[in-house]
């Protein structure tokens, strides 16, 4: 890791994702009709907006950046550190188990957040990425 980005912690991080779903909520309750898929698209791409940040980053003072040659984040990669959260939102629609599917999604990516020194999840190391600390 370059020595002038400061890894973001476990904890704002939590925080800044906890907006960003309740972003998804948002939209699902207020579009009937396709805000589920909205609010799923959202979370795909929502790290490759406003300067890198997803809303929930924006507002906690995050950023995320490629790990490889210092690039500015594509889209393509937002896709790819999202999947998985967005996997756990798409696993909540399943009738019956489809919220054990959710909460084992995001208990599994809390785990390796917290065994992980630069606290990344699954969707950093697709994707090559990680979430710092910003102005």
């Amino acid at each position: 890791m370059n020595e002038e980005f400061k890894s973001a912690g476990i904890f704002s991080r939590i925080i800044a994702k906890t907006i960003d779903l309740i972003i998804t909520i948002v939209l699902t309750q207020f579009i009937p009709s396709g805000g589920f898929y909205i609010g799923i698209l959202y979370i795909l791409v929502s790290d490759s907006l406003f300067d890198q940040r997803s809303i929930g980053k924006k507002f906690i003072g995050l950023k995320v950046r490629s790990r490889k040659q210092n690039y500015n984040l594509h889209v393509r990669d937002s896709i790819f550190r999202n999947l998985t959260i967005a996997v756990a939102i798409f696993c909540k629609k399943l009738p019956l188990f489809g919220w054990i599917f959710f909460l084992l999604i995001i208990f599994v990516e809390l785990i390796i957040m917290l065994g992980n020194r630069r606290h990344m999840r699954i969707g950093d190391e697709l994707a090559n990425t990680e979430v710092i600390e910003s102005d």
